[in-house]
């Protein structure tokens, strides 16, 4: 008999950038804990602002994607 198949869930395709970004905003606070949450959506969002910005240089690039 086979073992059953676990599914984990699957991790972004970005997620250790953002770890390691969220990591920085807490080193840079001074460790102080209770910010956790606070400092993944910051990371994730300057990310997320950081790839729009290469998106929009690309399609400056004379592209047209619409």
């Amino acid at each position: 008999m086979n073992a059953p198949v676990v599914h984990s869930p699957q991790l972004p395709r970005n997620y250790e950038q953002i770890r390691q970004r969220a990591q920085a905003i807490y080193a840079a606070r001074g460790g102080m804990m209770g910010m956790t949450l606070n400092d993944w959506l910051k990371a994730e969002l300057e990310l997320k602002q950081q790839l729009g910005e290469q998106t929009n240089e690309t399609d400056n690039q004379g592209r047209n994607y619409e």
